[in-house]
């Protein structure tokens, strides 16, 4: 895993995505077949930056999203069991912000939604 961590955060200095926070948490095979099991969220309603990095350490799930993008903009609590796209879906209903998950790797990639899509209703 530190020789992970290491390769992914030279790439993102090379790359110069410094605007972009990456955990890497969830960036595993193993992490995406627990993605579906029901687990504990204690999220309170906070900024947007700060309650997704705190839903990534909960779900064990990765979690991409530009700062910029969610800036300004708050979260809803999270509070039971769930899964981590159910607490993912409560955590943004309405906040104009929309999530799509990768299959394989467990993680999430959270931006803006377009003014003529499907929001997390």
């Amino acid at each position: 895993m530190y020789s992970t961590r290491l390769c992914l955060c030279g790439l993102m200095r090379f790359l110069r995505l410094d605007r972009i926070w990456l955990p890497l948490l969830g960036l595993t095979l193993a992490h995406a077949a627990d993605s579906s099991s029901s687990k504990s969220f204690h999220v309170a309603a906070d900024e947007a930056e700060r309650s997704l990095k705190v839903f990534s350490e909960q779900s064990g799930c990765g979690v991409i999203f530009v700062t910029d993008s969610v800036k300004g903009l708050r979260t809803n609590p999270v509070k039971g069991n769930f899964t981590p796209s159910e607490a993912l879906d409560i955590l943004l209903h309405n906040t104009g912000l929309v999530s799509s998950s990768d299959a394989a790797t467990g993680a999430f990639a959270v931006r803006r939604a377009d003014p003529d899509e499907p929001k997390n209703v």
